[in-house]
């Protein structure tokens, strides 16, 4: 027991959902070790190499470097229902809601792949909402890193900057390399952290991939990423969880005459 005086208010004690959404609240982030055992991460690496060069073969090398959409799987969901279990599992849906609460939706969700001995472009500091440079009093998304491959030093872990989704600026070099830290993780490891907090992949000077999966929930008065209704084309849209979390009960009204029809739907339900 932690001793102190002149408490007069204090959480605990917690449970595990309420201990992650405390420490992504105050500082950020939170690591759940080994939330999927090592041969779900193995299952998980395996189809996301499958999907790499059927998404990339509709662009040269060339294009995808202009773009900077090398080594990245986006959406794998769509390509193979694996990936819907990021979605869907117990511990990642209780931390959502209990920070975004009941109505949240998938922002985006995209298969991040280091290679060895090769800079990736993530290695730059961001948020992933980039250029939003205010904060809230709420969290406006959350993201659910899954870790498939080892996270150390020498694999280029990514790191995060503690308590920057709390500032609506990026704070001096000084400051970013006394306080940066790296995530060191084994492979099955959930990293969940507030979308505004600044990260970045590190350097992979190691000799195998490390590879994770970004799975992005936001509130739904933001835009997904991708259309993703229009990207599956009504494919789970029979699920009431996954119809509303995919985004097909958010898309913006054609007009009118459809805003009007989809409010006499939800009431007359």
């Amino acid at each position: 027991m932690i001793e102190n005086y002149g408490v007069t208010k204090k959480n605990g004690p917690l449970s595990e959902v309420l201990r992650i959404k405390e420490s992504i609240s105050l500082k950020g982030f939170s690591i759940v070790k080994n939330a999927f055992d090592l041969d779900k991460a193995k299952q998980f690496g395996l189809v996301l190499d499958k999907i790499l060069p059927q998404q990339e073969r509709h662009f040269s090398k060339e294009e995808l470097a202009m773009i900077k959409e090398e080594d990245i799987v986006r959406m794998p969901l769509a390509y193979d229902s694996i990936f819907l279990e990021l979605v869907t599992d117990p511990l990642i849906r209780a931390v959502v809601e209990s920070l975004l609460g009941n109505y949240y939706i998938l922002h985006l969700q995209n298969g991040i792949i280091n290679k060895p001995a090769k800079v990736h472009h993530q290695t730059s500091w961001h948020r992933d909402l980039p250029y939003q440079d205010f904060v809230s009093t709420e969290p406006l998304g959350i993201n659910a890193f899954l870790c498939i491959d080892e996270f150390s030093i020498t694999s280029g872990a990514t790191f995060l900057l503690p308590f920057s989704h709390k500032i609506p600026y990026f704070p001096s070099e000084e400051y970013v390399k006394e306080n940066e830290v790296q995530l060191i993780a084994p492979p099955g490891s959930i990293v969940f952290f507030d979308s505004m907090i600044f990260h970045k992949a590190g350097v992979n000077t190691g000799n195998f991939v490390r590879r994770g999966i970004n799975t992005m929930f936001v509130r739904p008065i933001l835009k997904q990423q991708i259309d993703i209704p229009e990207l599956l084309q009504g494919k789970y849209g029979d699920n009431e969880f996954l119809k509303k979390v995919l985004g097909y009960e958010s898309v913006v009204a054609k007009n009118v005459e459809d805003y009007r029809r989809r409010r006499l739907t939800k009431i007359r339900k």
